[in-house]
């Protein structure tokens, strides 16, 4: 099977992510990478055996011998970047938040739609196995009728003005960078579209929130309890809480096992996932790319949504089912609502 080309458009953290993990695909190659500078550019492609390297977006968007685009660009870029990757005939998959407001979003969905092309927003949490399982679980009423989400993501980040975290002109902030990942979660089990919000938030002297906490009131008792921030140490779980029990999730963003405790047992059942074999890539003694597997055994759960990334590009699909366009829309209405409530607008808006 013919592999998906795929060109990495900047080289920050997120974009080693995304070349760690696609070293697990087997039907996925990176075969070009782009940055502002050429320099940082060849810099990447020679960590990462990376036949070509562009000292500008525009130069790796037209390459013809690619067929999609990871967008690993700042918050800020990303409408941008997006529209000029489809507008060069690029599949596009891009960083999560999708992009700065809801309307952004919109206008990223119709340029692909005008161009025929696939768009998926990298919201890596929703493709993660675990939540296949406890998908099933609330299907099945393991624990219950659900009635609340408890979720918290916080990272310590060195208060420096020159982060893009701390950075207005780059849609900084915990809410787009780490904040999203507890609304997604929420989302996942009560759906983008509460009836009510209630948030308060503390803001850096550059002005973007360095934490919050919000509470999502989705009717009918079922309420979310969300925080996050910038400058925390937290153990950072996730849980869904039944009336009949509760599963907990460590690190839920990039989770790899559940613990589901039900009330009429005694006995709390933990469940893990990992990376089951490297049988694609053959023996490492033959192989040299089964000891870049084994390296960046760490960077598994990225390949889930590249895989999906790929099947949606060979079925001809323009978005994903499982991170359709409507979600991605819906999270940034919210974050739109949000940052209202807190009076916070960026420059660029």
């Amino acid at each position: 099977m013919k592999p998906i080309r795929w060109g990495i458009l900047a080289c920050g953290t997120i974009a080693h992510a995304f070349a760690e993990a696609s070293v697990l695909v087997p039907d996925c190659v990176v075969g070009a990478v782009g940055s502002r500078t050429l320099s940082k550019a060849e810099a990447f492609a020679a960590q990462y055996g990376i036949c070509r390297a562009y000292g500008s977006y525009e130069e790796l968007a037209a390459d013809p011998n690619i067929d999609a685009i990871y967008v690993a660009s700042p918050h800020s870029e990303h409408r941008t970047h997006t529209l000029l990757a489809l507008r060069a005939g690029k599949h596009v998959l891009c960083e999560k938040a999708f992009a700065v407001n809801a309307g952004q979003a919109r206008e990223m969905i119709a340029e692909a739609k005008k161009q025929g092309l696939f768009l998926m927003e990298a919201m890596w949490t929703r493709f993660l196995p675990v939540y296949g399982d406890i998908k099933r679980l609330l299907e099945t009423d393991a624990i219950g009728e659900i009635r609340m989400v408890r979720a918290n993501f916080s990272i310590r980040q060195p208060a420096d003005p020159a982060h893009r975290l701390y950075n207005p002109a780059l849609a900084g902030g915990a809410l787009l960078d780490v904040g999203i990942y507890p609304l997604t979660l929420a989302a996942m089990v009560f759906g983008s579209r509460p009836k009510a919000i209630h948030t308060a938030a503390s803001m850096t002297p550059q002005g973007v929130d360095e934490q919050s906490v919000i509470t999502l009131d989705y009717g009918d008792g079922r309420l979310a309890s969300l925080t996050s921030g910038l400058s925390l140490s937290s153990p950072n779980d996730g849980f869904i809480l039944g009336s009949d029990g509760y599963i907990q999730i460590p690190r839920f963003w990039a989770a790899d096992s559940y613990r589901l405790c039900q009330a009429d047992s005694n006995l709390a059942q933990t469940h893990s996932f990992s990376v089951s074999s490297f049988d694609d890539y053959g023996d490492s003694k033959e192989n040299p790319q089964c000891r870049l597997v084994e390296r960046y055994q760490n960077r598994y759960g990225y390949t889930f949504e590249i895989k999906e990334a790929n099947r949606c590009i060979r079925q001809g699909l323009l978005q994903s089912p499982q991170m359709p366009w409507s979600e991605s829309v819906a999270m940034l209405e919210l974050t739109d609502a949000i940052r209202a409530k807190w009076g916070l607008r960026y420059p660029f808006e």
